[in-house]
């Protein structure tokens, strides 16, 4: 079985970019310092501190985390009310589908009230519960049944850890959750699929 993972060689020079902008230092490091581990969200809090720190700009990353930090215990608290609904992710590649799997989007979704599934074959069974999330634009729906199947058009670009995570978490909120969340990303952030 093939899976895709959210790999630190992948999302750190994103994440550097991302804090680049939103911090826009005086001198940023011509080199990007090395990917440091991307386990969960704590790790990723510590990255961003540690990379805004050497740019001289602790105190304004110290306040984007804060209110990152502050949108997501809100869902999380929000979505601790309800029974976790089961959920597997897919990513799209050029080879298609291939299940998700990475230890921060796990500790997102369960924040989203989701009960993130193993990666599995893409012929297996689901638990007929299942709610199956697709990130990425390929027209063909995978071959699994599931009990609801959502698509997130921006594929890879809403799985970065940086200024995205709260809305990546509002995005699987309101797809896990409906009754509960509706942060108005229906339609544009990801949609039904039948």
């Amino acid at each position: 079985m093939i899976t895709s993972s959210l790999h630190d060689h992948t999302l750190w020079p994103a994440l550097v970019a991302d804090l680049n902008v939103l911090l826009q230092p005086a001198q940023p490091p011509a080199e990007t310092p090395p990917a440091p581990p991307l386990d969960d969200l704590g790790s990723i809090w510590q990255a961003l501190r540690q990379l805004a720190e050497s740019w001289g700009k602790g105190p304004e990353a110290e306040r984007l985390i804060f209110q990152w930090q502050q949108r997501l215990a809100f869902v999380a608290s929000q979505s601790l009310s309800e029974a976790p609904v089961p959920v597997l992710c897919l990513l799209a590649d050029d080879q298609g589908w291939q299940p998700l799997h990475s230890p921060w989007l796990q500790e997102v979704l369960e924040m989203a009230g989701g009960r993130p599934l193993e990666p599995v074959e893409l012929s297996s069974e689901l638990p007929p519960e299942t709610h199956l999330i697709c990130f990425g634009t390929l027209t063909q729906p995978p071959a699994l049944q599931a009990a609801r199947r959502f698509l997130v058009p921006a594929g890879a670009d809403v799985l970065l850890p940086g200024s995205r995570l709260p809305e990546l978490l509002e995005l699987l909120a309101e797809m896990l959750q409906p009754e509960l969340f509706d942060f108005g990303h229906r339609g544009t952030g990801w949609q039904n699929w039948l």
